[in-house]
């Protein structure tokens, strides 16, 4: 076997330094068998982190739909409502916006989308007709949103809600509108560990940006976003999780959820959150590194310590005993190797040169 001659006739330092590695090969298999598992773990915690964050932020979103509902469905019930008066809808409105000033305006049109009543001052020309959230109301005689808009009014970027009001005989007469102010989701953070190199982003029916932590000039609100991503949140599924390389050419894994009104409508509100895998494998990826610089650092150590004990306790000692033996063989009988052996016979103690 050639390899085995060659690994035979190598010094014996050389040979002690392969025993060595071969001893310590698999305290590295090991240490990296056990960051890659630590490594898939983590992964694992963080698909799990990601999807509850998201669901955190829908339960959000969803308080603020069931307070926007319950409180266009009372004023949907007031006379001065239902009467289409300008003057004391304007005076409520008002009053009610001041309390929430998260709405970015309460207002109010006829079927035909006039505007008649507003928290804030308005022209009597404005008209509605063509908005999302005023057709979806007049379609589905029910409470509905719709997407990104500026508000004709308020000139805020806002998501609107809609309610019907409707007469005795069920005819609808008017819709009352709140618009939410989309800086507002800025509070979704304020009680949520939010992970760094993570990214929110709330989108409308078109997966049109609506909102996005933390900002960026890429990432505008009212751009939709990325196609792929598109094709993965308008699926069949109501959350899930998936895997993208980003915008910022970062790998990341995703977690989503749609967000709908009623059971088997379309969802009107997509939740995204997305996490870059070089921040979860960071902290596994730092212990492999140091659990390997300790191995390396014994490693070096265990070959200094082998090359100086291979050095004086063996190979200079051959050397001599070599050396001696040449002598002793051309005829120098008086030679000596000068290493000394302790050897033990009973009740005495003899040093043999």
């Amino acid at each position: 076997m050639p390899n085995l001659q060659i690994i035979t006739s190598w010094p014996i330092r050389r040979k002690l330094f392969l025993v060595l590695m071969f001893l310590f090969l698999p305290a590295s298999g090991i240490i990296i068998s056990s960051s890659l598992y630590h490594r898939e773990h983590e992964m694992e915690s963080a698909k799990k982190s990601a999807l509850m964050l998201v669901q955190s932020f829908a339960a959000q979103q969803e308080q603020i739909d069931t307070g926007t509902k319950l409180m266009l469905s009372t004023l949907a019930y007031l006379p001065q409502v239902r009467n289409l008066d300008t003057k004391t809808s304007n005076e409520l409105f008002c009053e009610l916006n001041n309390r929430y000033p998260f709405y970015t305006n309460i207002s109010a049109a006829t079927p035909e989308g006039k505007m008649f009543a507003s928290s804030v001052p308005f022209n009597l020309s404005v008209n509605l007709s063509d908005r999302k959230h005023i057709q979806d109301v007049i379609r589905t005689i029910d409470f509905s949103a719709g997407e990104y808009i500026v508000g004709r009014v308020s000139k805020v970027p806002s998501i609107n809600y809609t309610y019907p009001v409707l007469d005795a005989d069920n005819n609808l007469i008017a819709i009352v509108i709140a618009g939410f102010n989309l800086d507002e989701y800025a509070h979704f953070l304020n009680n949520i560990n939010f992970p760094e190199s993570s990214v929110l982003t709330i989108t409308d029916h078109k997966a049109t940006r609506l909102y996005r932590y933390p900002g960026n000039d890429t990432s505008a609100p009212n751009q939709p976003v990325p196609a792929d991503i598109i094709e993965q949140i308008t699926g069949n599924r109501e959350q899930g999780i998936f895997e993208r390389i980003g915008q910022d050419g970062i790998d990341r894994i995703y977690a989503f959820k749609q967000l709908r009104l009623r059971d088997n409508s379309p969802p009107y509100l997509y939740i995204i959150v997305d996490i870059a895998k070089a921040s979860i494998f960071h902290k596994a990826n730092l212990e492999m590194a140091i659990n390997l610089s300790i191995l390396g650092v014994a490693v070096s150590v265990a070959m200094l310590l082998s090359w100086i004990i291979g050095h004086y306790f063996l190979v200079r000692p051959i050397n001599q005993l070599v050396t001696t033996t040449q002598r002793l063989g051309s005829g120098q009988l008086e030679a000596r190797t000068r290493l000394m052996s302790w050897v033990y016979w009973p009740n005495h103690l003899m040093i043999w040169p």
